[in-house]
């Protein structure tokens, strides 16, 4: 199974898309069925957050895949989106939260993927990036993440944490991207 990926980034790729926006990661573009690949394969134009990294720094990725209850209430797709609003709001109070991308959902067809060592088939795909493992534990003890991590079995049919690390790295064609996927600890 493939465990590291090397991205591309051409110099003329290197715009400033990921700090003009109001949030960064609304300038990802998810690939179809995204939430069926791994981390690095499911995004479309990685170059554009480029910007918000410094060369040669491995930061913390987190990738959450679930699959979301197919009965799920109104009142409780509510109250989801609401504990990650507020996880999210003290995640980013807190520092080193480089980037959140928030899933939507693919649907609920059954589908199969080889790329990806899940005991379910995932209809959702959500990540962050954090400017360290440290960091990114401590941000797990935030209390509001805490509170939304107690709720997940509401939610969720199945979930599944998958860690990598992402560095920008400088190459003699132009800059690039390096996942490396690594155990979850």
């Amino acid at each position: 199974m493939k465990t590291q990926w090397e991205i591309p980034i051409l110099f003329e790729e290197t715009e400033r898309i990921a700090i003009t926006f109001g949030d960064p990661a609304d300038a990802l573009i998810a690939a179809e069925n995204y939430a069926l690949k791994p981390l690095p394969d499911a995004i479309l134009n990685w170059h554009s957050i480029a910007p918000l990294l410094k060369l040669d720094h491995w930061y913390d990725t987190t990738a959450f895949y679930s699959r979301r209850k197919a009965d799920l209430s109104a009142e409780n797709a509510k109250l989801l989106f609401e504990y990650n609003q507020r996880a999210f709001d003290a995640a980013k109070a807190k520092g080193g939260l480089v980037l959140y991308f928030q899933g939507v959902l693919i649907g609920n067809d059954i589908y199969t993927n080889l790329d990806l060592e899940l005991p379910f088939v995932p209809n959702c795909l959500s990540f962050c990036i954090w400017e360290s493992l440290q960091i990114a534990k401590k941000g797990a003890k935030i209390p509001e993440h805490k509170e939304a991590a107690k709720m997940v079995s509401l939610w969720y049919e199945r979930f599944s944490l998958v860690k990598y690390q992402v560095k920008l790295e400088k190459t003699p064609k132009g800059n690039s991207l390096v996942f490396q996927k690594i155990d979850y600890k």
